[in-house]
């Protein structure tokens, strides 16, 4: 996908239409700890790194920063209504609710066929979708208590069945329809989704473009949490900074995206 591409936007529904070439995920599934950034009164400088309370481990309720200012406070709520602004064009994320398995405790119930055609369709329905997140469908769609290794092996063997056999596309650890999809960026409306790991390259990237579109050039630090917003991440942690940063970083290099005298992020001209 260009970055200098302008989004697709259909006039009835306002939705950012788009598709991109696949790019190879890291390997394994495991979700990397998470750790807050927090942003408040002034962003900070290029190369600077986060004063003190400005990091949080995500998890640990005894680390407590520093009361924010007035002025804080204020800017942060600027920020959020301007977010929610942005990200109310976006189409919301549709999860698959049903694939057509049985209710099943037994993964030896369902057959190989039925298998692979529930995971075409949740593919069909949600793709591109992390390999992750099919096994987490299939599992809530079958009534399955854990994902044990052998069970996890078959699914992931039938995702590689459907490729085969051409009913899907796979692109490293993400699963992408045939056709499609008609709607690349999508706002992820529920906590759990909203996974950065979960979210492939290619619509993160449309995520940047969006916001660019939308409000010109901006710098990198506002760039970096407007795109995590529309992509429906409401809190920006550090794996998700770092993620989105990246893509911006590779951006700029391969000379798709420019970083202006006055440290602004646009589409080359």
């Amino acid at each position: 996908m260009d970055w200098d591409q302008e989004p697709e936007i259909t006039p009835e529904t306002g939705k950012v239409a788009g598709s991109g070439e696949g790019v190879k995920a890291r390997n394994g599934s495991a979700i990397e700890n998470e750790v807050e950034i927090t942003v408040s009164g002034s962003n900070p400088q290029k190369g600077q790194k986060p004063g003190p309370g400005s990091i949080h481990e995500a998890d640990n309720p005894d680390l407590i920063g520093p009361d924010p200012s007035e002025n804080a406070k204020k800017e942060d709520e600027e920020l959020s209504v301007k977010g929610n602004s942005l990200e109310a064009p976006v189409p919301s994320y549709r999860v698959c609710l049903s694939s057509g398995l049985p209710q099943s405790s037994d993964l030896s119930e369902i057959s190989d066929a039925q298998l692979e055609d529930a995971i075409v369709n949740i593919v069909e329905f949600e793709g591109p979708i992390h390999s992750e997140e099919i096994l987490q469908r299939i599992r809530s769609h079958t009534g399955f208590p854990r994902m044990l290794g052998k069970i996890r092996q078959r699914i992931l063997d039938s995702v590689a069945s459907a490729e085969s056999s051409g009913k899907i596309q796979v692109r490293g650890e993400f699963c992408w329809p045939l056709y499609g999809p008609s709607d690349l960026l999508r706002r992820r409306d529920t906590e759990s989704y909203a996974r950065i790991e979960w979210i492939c390259d290619e619509e993160i990237k449309e995520a940047v473009r969006f916001v660019l579109t939308s409000q010109y050039s901006t710098p990198m630090d506002d760039l970096i949490i407007q795109t995590s917003r529309v992509l429906g991440i409401k809190t920006t942690r550090k794996n998700t900074w770092d993620r989105i940063e990246k893509l911006i970083q590779s951006g700029i290099e391969s000379n798709e995206l420019t970083r202006t005298p006055n440290e602004m992020i646009y589409f080359v001209e």
